[in-house]
Order: structure tokens, then C-alpha cells, then sequence
């Protein structure tokens, strides 16, 4: 295995964790937040593709010009996305059918269950013949989740075609996707513009999102961090401080210029300046909770709303919410330590490295990557 030494950047860390928050707030919803959702809160899911770019880029893609193939870089990012994704899966079918006990309504829940988990444990959206929606979610078990579909999709392209990811051609790439979804509008999508992927109307924007943000990551990696550029950096903190006006605005121009500009403009700064103290620990965290908090904080509102009709507490209460987002950070800690990390490294030692060894492949310096 590779042991070279490995950059940290905990800035952008923790950006990543408060953009999964984020995202928790923006589906908890105003009865658990009131009027403190930045309405454009779902945009932190374009900042996560930003963020996927530069990371995969910089764990990888040295390893692909050294020789590491295709496919065993497809199945450490499997294993990186797959244990968690099943277990926010499985949260959820329990969820679900438990709900349809309590209610007595088990038979349209079962049947949504039936049909979709097949689908779902082999990390794939469910099909509209399947679910019986034309309109329906491609993941109606973990919505979420169709983000993962998309970082799979933009994965896998990388993968297999990171010899031509040339600046030229990123750019190129970046200017095909930012045209498409400038111009196409034949979606719609209620909570304003930006918002599609979840669905099957509006799947393609999601992938023209992914095929905008990933590509700038890299970008930035090659331009920026390769390059050792001369940008001064502005600080973690000030980061921090702008990092939340990014999604107050919501306006059809706001969120493009966010979406287009101000999340690679954020991750090319967060490149440049690293905290120190007391909020390089708070970043680390954050970072290290983020994909769980993503992962699983939708069944998981399910399960807060199941006890709410249990046990008939009053779910407007500013004080759920609260706790829910304290609660989902705290418990993703334990999640990654006590059950991703484990399952991760169990994978590794059964797949990963045996499969390098054959081939002489090089792994990366940490199953985090």
C-alpha cells in the first residue's frame, strides 16, 4: 500500500459538514426550523460535487498515470460510498414498514419496499415501470441518494477517461453542461432553480450538475494546488463567514451565479487557508461526520416522524430540530467510528488489496480517500 504522506485540508472538511447540515435543515423543513432555511439550502449538494472533484483528483489521479486501473479505482470508491448508502437504505425500509404497522396501511409501504429494494441494494434508481411513477423518485427509499447515482456516473467517466481530462477539454466539458442548464426547461422543479436530480423528469439536470461542479474540482486541483498558485488566501474564517450567505439568496440569477461561480471560487480559497486551534479540530469533525450526516439523516427524519405519531409530541417545536442536528452530528461520529470505518477496512482487506496485489496496483495512502 501506498504510504506516502497525505495532505489534510480541513477546510474545505469542514465545509463539507456544514453543507450536509445543511441539507439537513433544508429537509427537516419549517416545521422544525421555522423561517431559518436558507432557501437555496439545496444548492450544498453542487458544493459537494465541487468538493468530490478536487478531493478524487488529488488521492487519484497520480495513481492513474502510475498504473492503477480502472476498475480497482471504481472498487475503492464502492467501497468508500457503499456501506453507508446501504445502511441509510435499510434505516429506511424499517422505517417504512414500521410505519405501516403502526398505521395499519401495510400494504401500499410493503409494496413500495418490494419493489424498490432490489434496486436499491445494488446502489441503482428504481426504474418508472417499477415504482409506477412517472414522476417518481429515483431512490424513493433514501431520496438523497440520487446524488451518490450521479458521483458514480461522474466516477466512472473519470475512471475510464482521466487521459483526456485535459484543462482544455474540462473547460470544454464545464461550458457543455453550465449551456445545458442554462437553456433547458423543460423540468420543473418547485423549490426553484437548480433543484433537479432527485427525480426521473428531471435526472439529466442532475448529471449536468455533476458534469459542472466535478469537473471544476479538478480544475481547481490542477490549476490552483498543482500549480501552487499565487492567490492570496482570505482564511478559514473568513470562508466560514461568507460560506452562509451563499444560499440566502434565491433568485433564478442568484442561484446560477452560486452554483456556476461561488462554490469554485469557495473551494478554490478553502484550497489556500487552513485553521489552526480549536476549529481545525471542529473542521476534522465535521468532515469525518459529513457523509454519515448525508447518508442517513433522511430515513432518519422518517424515524423522528414515526415517534412523533407514537408518541404524539408536537414536531413545530423549535427544540426537535435542534436536537435532530446536534444529534444526527454526534451520532454520525459514532456511525463512521464504530461501523464505516470497520466495514470499510474489512472490505479493503478483502477486496481491494488482494485485487492490487494481482495487478501490482497502487492503493491510496487511506480508505478515507
Amino acid at each position: 500500500m501506498d504510504a506516502s504522506p497525505r495532505k489534510t485540508f480541513e477546510t474545505m472538511n469542514g465545509l463539507r459538514g456544514l453543507a450536509a447540515l445543511l441539507v439537513v435543515v433544508w429537509h427537516g423543513g419549517p416545521e422544525w426550523f421555522g423561517k431559518f432555511i436558507p432557501p437555496a439550502s439545496y444548492l450544498a449538494v453542487d458544493l459537494f460535487f465541487v468538493l468530490s472533484g478536487f478531493v478524487i483528483a488529488y488521492s487519484y489521479e497520480k495513481r492513474l498515470d502510475s498504473g492503477m486501473t480502472t476498475k480497482l479505482f471504481f472498487i475503492i470508491r464502492l467501497v468508500r460510498l457503499y456501506p453507508l448508502y446501504l445502511l441509510g437504505t435499510l434505516i429506511s425500509c424499517a422505517v417504512a414498514l414500521t410505519w405501516s404497522l403502526i398505521h395499519q396501511e401495510i400494504g401500499s409501504n410493503l409494496a413500495i419496499v418490494i419493489r424498490s429494494f432490489p434496486f436499491a441494494i445494488a446502489m441503482l434508481p428504481t426504474p418508472t415501470w417499477i415504482s409506477g411513477q412517472s414522476y417518481g423518485d429515483l431512490y424513493p427509499l433514501n431520496v438523497p441518494a440520487w446524488s451518490l447515482f450521479c458521483e458514480i456516473i461522474v466516477n466512472l467517466t473519470y475512471g475510464f477517461s482521466y487521459k483526456y481530462w485535459s484543462t482544455r477539454n474540462i473547460i470544454a466539458a464545464m461550458i457543455i453542461s453550465a449551456a445545458l442548464m442554462l437553456s433547458i426547461h423543460w423540468f420543473d422543479v418547485r423549490q426553484g432553480w437548480g433543484a433537479g436530480g432527485f427525480n426521473w423528469l428531471s435526472m439529466p439536470f442532475g448529471l449536468f450538475r455533476v458534469f459542472y461542479s466535478f469537473p471544476a474540482g479538478v480544475l481547481i486541483y490542477r490549476l490552483v494546488y498543482q500549480r501552487q498558485s499565487k492567490i492570496p488566501p482570505i482564511g478559514s474564517l473568513t470562508i466560514f463567514v461568507i460560506f452562509p450567505f451563499l444560499f440566502v439568496w434565491h433568485s433564478e440569477v442568484a442561484c446560477k451565479m452560486v452554483m456556476l461561480f461561488g462554490f469554485p471560487l469557495l473551494v478554490t480559497f478553502s484550497v489556500l487557508s487552513e485553521p489552526t486551534g480549536y476549529m481545525r479540530l471542529l473542521c476534522a469533525k465535521l468532515g469525518t461526520a459529513s457523509y454519515a450526516i448525508y447518508a442517513t439523516h433522511f430515513p432518519l427524519i422518517g424515524l423522528v416522524a414515526l415517534a412523533q405519531t407514537r408518541f404524539g409530541y408536537d414536531p413545530t417545536l423549535r427544540y426537535v430540530g435542534l436536537l435532530f442536528v446536534s444529534g444526527i452530528f454526534l451520532s454520525s461520529l459514532i456511525i463512521d467510528s464504530w461501523f464505516d470505518d470497520p466495514v470499510r477496512r474489512f472490505l479493503t482487506s478483502r477486496f481491494v488489496i488482494p485485487f492490487a496485489s494481482q495487478r501490482g496496483d497502487h492503493l491510496p495512502a487511506s480508505i478515507r480517500s
